[in-house]
């Protein structure tokens, strides 16, 4: 993941001095297995990866990450435009508001972090949605403001009707799986996100559950 970046503390402009987006249409012969939109930033990446990986066939992720701040005016035309060119849609994960440390946690962070859950509910009406925590980091200032953001993330979860997955516990559990900039992780590492968070998902997405596997 060494093309990927980390937010900067104390940066007060919109903009990171890289920004980046990275796009991924999985499998694009297939038009039958259920799809999951992949929402989020370079850890999502990482883990998107290996959900693919260890799918059986029951499903295909489609990955939209991105550095872009969770107040970025350009996002949510971003994340439209990918969707519509999925073959299809039948859920989403939502792990976005990684990156825009320029942003204050209680009250900017999450009146925009708000705004992506409406647009969610709005562009995506039928569309199981499920938000996963961030995931824990070396660096105690980095951990404040990933505290503080998960706390948004899961009242928000709580208010539009979204199942939430927090991953915060189970990857400071495997921090001995990170690399040296404290923040991503060894191939190893997301495996072991990934088999974490497919095993949650069967209690949110139905096309995942133990009668649709042995249907």
């Amino acid at each position: 993941m060494e093309n990927f970046t980390i937010p900067e503390i104390g940066r007060t402009s919109l903009l990171e001095k890289y920004e980046w987006d990275n796009t991924w249409w999985h499998n694009n012969d297939d038009r039958d297995t259920p799809r999951i939109l992949y929402l989020g930033d370079s850890i999502s990446c990482g883990v998107r990866s290996c959900l693919n990986d260890i799918s059986d066939g029951k499903y295909i992720i489609d990955g939209y990450g991105t550095s872009k701040g969770v107040d970025n005016p350009y996002l949510g035309a971003s994340i439209t435009l990918f969707a519509k060119q999925m073959l299809r849609l039948d859920a989403i994960i939502f792990a976005l508001g990684g990156h825009g440390y320029h942003l204050d946690n209680e009250s900017e962070f999450e009146k925009h972090y708000q705004n992506l859950c409406v647009l969610l509910k709005k562009e995506f009406p039928c569309v199981p949605v499920v938000t996963l925590s961030a995931t824990w980091r070396r660096n105690a200032s980095h951990t404040k403001i990933v505290t503080a953001r998960n706390a948004v993330r899961q009242s928000c979860s709580e208010k539009y009707g979204f199942g939430y997955i927090d991953i915060y516990g189970e990857s400071e559990k495997n921090q001995a799986l990170l690399t040296s900039d404290g923040v991503h992780f060894t191939s190893e590492g997301y495996l072991t996100l990934a088999e974490y968070i497919k095993e949650k998902l069967k209690a949110y997405f139905d096309f995942l559950s133990a009668d649709q596997k042995n249907a």
